[in-house]
């Protein structure tokens, strides 16, 4: 087992709290349980499993943005529009308003992980530029489709992110949680999600569903489907399109038994010299934070 900590920031009412994770202090196991239902038909019919090639397409329409894009649609984009929101598995995807200390507005999307608490990227809770540091607060709306939020709005109470991207904006360490006011509906259930070794990662076909801002306004939810090109002890690649307001969505397989299992949250589009869009990888330590931030106690 691994023998590094990741260090967790929290933020609640103005004040931080650090604790340092220690995957070897948790019972272990391969997966976290999630809700298991049976998969609506439009599910059954968008969500992709297994392995295998996909016809690779053309990338000269890749938007680049220095170093990091926003988001990245790989040749045509073949998002497909989910309107069955309070379907299993969608409605366990939300939609986040966010909202910055100078009032402007950002868009994002998170995935329910635990009773309490939905996970996001790094950037939807903190960032120095567009937020002006931590995030005033966060509106999350499960299975938002327009105007309609079929399970209501729910506000946030406190943020957590790593110490490494608060303090040095490290790419692999971009990710957050999202901790609730109140308890979601029970209805609505939780992923799970694993850290998978590569060999049970390399060119598994893989989904992401989230809220991008260039259809609806991040207010209508697109699923995408490709297959994972790259993996990284801290980041994997794939060839699913995305884009902005997508950040924190949900990078999931779809199990032999028809669960999804999550396994990235998305979180940058096409970078120079990578195979596909990236997330940051589900590994041991990634892990240990998740089952921390949802709640679970060390065994140790």
């Amino acid at each position: 087992m691994s023998t590094q900590t990741i260090v967790s920031i929290r933020y609640d009412a103005g004040n931080e709290t650090e604790a340092a994770i220690d995957p070897n202090a948790f019972k272990r196991v391969e997966r976290t349980e999630g809700s298991v239902r049976p998969l609506s038909k439009l599910a059954d019919e968008y969500l992709v499993r297994g392995t295998g090639e996909w016809p690779a397409p053309p990338r000269d329409n890749a938007t680049f943005n220095g170093l990091i894009a926003a988001r990245t649609i790989i040749g045509e984009d073949d998002r497909i529009r989910v309107r069955n929101t309070e379907a299993f598995p969608w409605c366990m995807i939300c939609s986040l308003k966010i909202f910055g200390v100078d009032g402007n507005v950002w868009f994002g999307t998170g995935w329910i992980a635990g009773p309490q608490t939905v996970i996001t990227a790094g950037h939807c809770v903190y960032h120095q530029h567009n937020l002006g540091g931590w995030a005033e607060r966060v509106v999350v709306v499960p299975a938002q489709d327009d105007d309609e939020q079929p399970f209501g709005t729910f506000e946030s109470h406190s943020f957590s992110t790593t110490k490494a991207w608060k303090e040095a904006a490290e790419a692999s360490r971009d990710i957050a949680a999202i901790h609730l006011a109140e308890p979601l509906p029970e209805e609505l259930g939780h992923f799970a999600f694993s850290d998978m070794p590569d060999q049970k990662l390399n060119n598994q076909r893989v989904n992401t569903s989230g809220y991008p801002r260039n259809k609806g306004g991040g207010n209508q939810m697109w699923h995408g489907r490709d297959r994972i090109c790259q993996v990284f002890l801290e980041e994997i690649y794939y060839e699913t399109d995305t884009e902005k307001g997508q950040s924190g969505a949900p990078v999931y397989l779809l199990q032999s038994d028809k669960t999804p299992l999550v396994v990235g949250i998305h979180a940058y589009g096409l970078r120079p010299n990578t195979g596909g869009n990236s997330a940051t990888r589900i590994n041991a330590q990634v892990f240990a934070l998740l089952r921390h931030w949802v709640g679970e106690k060390p065994v140790n």
